[in-house]
């Protein structure tokens, strides 16, 4: 029983990744832009939040929600997302400073809304165009 147990806490902490493996968790982990006392930080999770903001954020629109709800509905999944990891026990320790919970929150937070806005504009700007239908008559 004590193995079952432990096996689902795996489960349970490795989906806070998104299962992925751990050579890619260490690319992802690679700074690319810090502060010298690491107070603030852009890593390959803030890109992959970027793409996942995007990626949802037009899935979203394509399944036809409002666009009324639509930054407010993303940031509610993300912030479900973000307190999923802090109850899993994946949240590292919250600080200002190091590599830290909280500038991850924050800054995985901003960029996935970043990539929600890139949606919305991609959407009404290319998408939009493309699927409006067309009308024959002058």
């Amino acid at each position: 029983m004590k193995r079952i147990g432990q096996r689902f806490s795996k489960i349970l902490l490795n989906s806070g990744d998104v299962f992925l493996p751990p050579r890619v968790k260490r690319v992802l982990t690679t700074f690319l832009y810090n502060t010298p006392n690491n107070s603030f930080y852009i890593n390959g999770w803030s890109i992959l939040h970027l793409l996942s903001g995007i990626l949802i954020g037009l899935l979203y629109l394509f399944l036809g929600k409002e666009e009324t709800t639509f930054y407010v509905h993303l940031l509610i999944l993300h912030t479900i997302w973000e307190l999923w990891q802090v109850f899993i026990g994946m949240a590292k320790p919250w600080r200002r400073t190091g590599d830290s919970n909280l500038i991850d929150s924050v800054v995985d937070t901003v960029m996935f809304m970043m990539g929600a806005y890139v949606a919305l504009s991609v959407y009404n700007t290319a998408f939009k165009a493309l699927f409006e239908p067309v009308s024959l008559h002058p």
